[in-house]
Formats: structure tokens, sequence, C-alpha cells
């Protein structure tokens, strides 16, 4: 594809249609950045080239200018010294260096606008590099604001898991001192209960004994 028609194509593209319908819009806008960048650099490539032969060109045409002037004036001059001859073969050298400087001019005309052109489209591209790196970054922090708030919300559920494993900790701690307080409560009673039935057959056994004497 021509570095022109990239060019358009670029320039008229609806980016925000396109992110629409792209699978990863940040790599896709990354993608298109670098190839606007490729063709800015080929457009001012291919701009200072244009100046380069246009600056040439401008030497030719002043030098052709220079020269149909200069035959012209030799051809008046061999008249006004009788050399008719010579003042036709100046005559040849002065259309010659005519017909050269019409082809120069008609040359330097297009390149002229091929360069305004070429200045215009990066002006463009420049413009709308501008806008899509906007785009990308404007996408790369909705990214990571996407990301942080993922990062929130599982920090969140890992605070709400250890909030309830701490509950359940603290249930199963106050079981335990219930069982505990309740076991002890028990052995408690048992001994008190276990030393009134030794007394009662302590108590018995006396009498027994005072009746047989």
């Amino acid at each position: 594809m021509g570095v022109f028609n990239r060019v358009k194509d670029i320039v008229t593209a609806n980016i925000n249609a396109l992110l629409d319908k792209a699978e990863d819009p940040s790599k896709m806008l990354r993608l298109m950045i670098q190839e606007m960048e490729d063709t800015i650099i080929d457009l001012k490539s291919s701009c200072a080239a244009q100046l380069a032969e246009k600056k040439t060109m401008q030497r030719q045409l002043n030098e052709a200018d220079s020269k149909t002037e200069q035959w012209s004036n030799r051809a008046t001059l061999a008249l006004e010294k009788g050399r008719e001859d010579l003042a036709k073969e100046a005559l040849i050298e002065k259309r010659n260096w005519s017909d050269k400087k019409t082809s120069l001019n008609k040359h330097f005309e297009t390149l002229s606008v091929n360069v305004d052109l070429s200045r215009e489209d990066i002006i463009k591209l420049e413009k709308k590099l501008i806008s899509v790196k906007a785009k990308y970054k404007e996408l790369s922090l909705r990214s990571m604001q996407a990301e942080e708030s993922q990062k929130i919300n599982q920090y969140k559920s890992f605070s709400k898991i250890e909030e309830m494993e701490r509950q359940v900790d603290r249930m199963e701690a106050k079981f335990d001192i219930d069982s505990m307080t309740s076991s002890s409560l028990e052995d408690e009673f048992s001994k008190l209960e276990g030393n009134n039935s030794i007394d009662d057959e302590l108590e018995i056994l006396k009498n027994k004994l005072k009746k047989g004497e």
C-alpha cells in the first residue's frame, strides 16, 4: 500500500468504531500508533527528498532563465555585427533553453504541489496521532483502574473470609470454655455427692455398733 493511501485510511478511520469491534482494543491502538509513526517517518522522508529535488530544480530553472536571456542577447549582438548566421544559431539555443525552462516549470509546479500535500498529510497525521495516543492513555488508565478495583474487591472478599474464620474461632473457643466450665461443675457436685454417701454409710455403721453394745 502506498504511503498516501495509508494516510487516507488512517486519517478517515473511525477510532471508536474500530475499538468497538476489536477483541483487544489496547493492542489495536498500539499497532495503530506504530503504523502512524512509521507513516509519518515515511512522509517526512519523502517530503525531504522532494524538497531537495525542488531546490535542485530551482537552480536549473535559474540557469535556464539565465541562458535564455544570454542567447537572446547574443542573437541581437550577432545581428548588430552583421552575422545573421550566428544570430540564427543563437536563437536556436535560446529556443532550446526556453523549452527546457517550460518543462522544468511544469515539473517544479507539480513537485511544489506534492510537497504541500505531504506537509498537510504530516500535520493531519500528527494531529490524529495525538488523538490516538490520548485514547490509548485513557484506555490504559481505565484498565489499570479496573485491575485495582478487582484487587480491592478480592482483598475485601479475603477480609470477609478472614472475619468469618475469626467468628468461627471465637464460637469454638466459647464452646470449649463452656464445656470446660460445665465439666468442672459436674465434677465438683459429684465429689460432694460422693462424700455425702460415704458419710451416711459411716453414720449407719456407727448406729449398728451402738445397738450391739
